[in-house]
């Protein structure tokens, strides 16, 4: 327990200069707990006191007034500088989600350009490949309507002279009793070496042997018209021919087998040929 004395020699012995202030104004109170407030100019300030001090049996408690200002101030530096890093690292997670989700969205969006690109690469190529069949259709319906609209006004299918020797359907046979044949077409009887032509425009869609004879097979649209027993042959498959183009010859025997169709049906030429 320390006096007002005790004080009093503790002021004259400290090399710095102490305030004082008591509430207390008797001067002969007990002081149990003394506080000294210095505002330090050196690192060691603190120490340097509590050194000198110890020789007093007092409860002594030093602040140090710049010391723990500057740790004040290193504190609240370190605060702002974690507050800091904190915030730069929610901005740097906010801009990371938001690169994240902007690369997402390019990708999503590339991904539906990519299939985009695919189906309209797809459905090109579809197109492409049905038009050409499509057109086929269309000049098929134009050919036939041409061709049925000529119903009756075909040429003949030999140039020439010529002689129908037999015709569409079934027929009885001269001499044989009860023997009836079906032909499928018509028998045209023609000059030796008689030219054999399309009665149309249209395509060589065949050109076959049969029994040691040659056949042709022109596709006008839906209809198809048959030339067979030829002696010779002027034109190939795929080959675009025009009306009364030449396709061959007559065979030896001068006879044009011919037959008209349409699709799988059996038509009567002599309907369609002109005279």
């Amino acid at each position: 327990i320390a006096t007002k004395a005790d004080l009093e020699e503790l002021k004259a012995n400290l090399p710095y200069k102490v305030y004082e202030k008591r509430v207390e104004e008797n001067p002969n109170q007990p002081v149990e707990r003394i506080t000294i407030v210095c505002m330090g100019h050196e690192p060691d300030l603190k120490a340097s006191l509590e050194s000198e001090l110890s020789k007093y049996k007092l409860d002594i408690e030093i602040v140090d007034i710049l010391r723990d200002k500057a740790n004040l101030q290193l504190k609240r530096e370190a605060e702002a500088a974690s507050k800091k890093t904190e915030e730069e690292r929610k901005l740097a997670e906010d801009a990371a989600r938001e690169a994240k989700r902007v690369r997402e969205e390019t990708e999503r969006r590339a991904a539906e350009d990519e299939r985009r690109h695919e189906r309209e690469v797809a459905e090109a190529k579809k197109a492409k490949e049905e038009a050409p069949k499509m057109t086929m259709a269309s000049e098929d319906l134009r050919i036939s309507g041409s061709f049925e609209s000529n119903r009756g006004r075909l040429p003949m299918p030999v140039a020439g002279n010529y002689r129908i020797v037999s015709h569409f359907g079934q027929y009885n046979v001269d001499g044989l009793k009860n023997v009836r044949l079906d032909n499928k077409g018509i028998n045209i009887l023609g000059s030796p070496g008689a030219v054999v032509r399309s009665i149309y425009d249209g395509e060589v869609s065949a050109v076959f042997s049969l029994g040691g004879t040659t056949g042709v097979m022109v596709r006008h649209g839906s209809y198809i018209s048959v030339y067979c027993n030829l002696g010779s042959v002027s034109v190939r498959k795929g080959q675009k021919v025009s009306t009364r183009q030449a396709l061959g010859t007559v065979g030896r025997d001068n006879i044009l087998q011919f037959q008209l169709r349409r699709e799988r049906s059996k038509l009567n030429p002599e309907s369609w040929l002109g005279r």
